[in-house]
């Protein structure tokens, strides 16, 4: 049995605050739309999915505290600073960095989304 990562589902309490945010801070375009008897949107560019959004409630899921989630999305980028600039104008939060991580020669950093799920940021620098 061969397993792939289809994508990272975020359950949302703002779900139309939440997709424009994640559309605006990231530049993604809604590859997948579903309404009615359930709300699901896939985010991305190219046909590659990034992100699944879906309502917490319709899932019957009662968003936990945040910081003590065991799941959270990672994203590589080619330019973290433009990114952090555009996190903070989309009304999202930068947790830290970035840092430098030496030994791998990349920089790193937290954000946060509107509703505070945090989002690991990579960027991978030329040698």
């Amino acid at each position: 049995m061969e397993v792939r990562l289809l994508n990272v589902v975020v359950m949302c309490d703002d779900f139309e605050g939440q997709v424009n945010w994640y559309k605006n801070t990231f530049d993604l375009k809604e590859l997948l739309k579903e309404s009615g008897a359930y709300n699901y949107v896939e985010l991305g560019h190219d046909n590659l999915v990034i992100v699944g959004l879906t309502p917490a409630k319709e899932m019957e899921h009662q968003p936990a505290k945040l910081r003590n989630n065991s799941t959270l999305l990672q994203i590589t980028v080619k330019d973290m600073k433009t990114l952090f600039e555009k996190i903070k104008a989309n009304g999202g939060k930068v947790k830290f960095g970035p840092s430098y991580q030496e030994k791998y020669n990349f920089k790193y950093g937290a954000i946060a989304d509107l509703e505070g799920n945090e989002i690991w940021v990579i960027e991978e620098l030329e040698e």
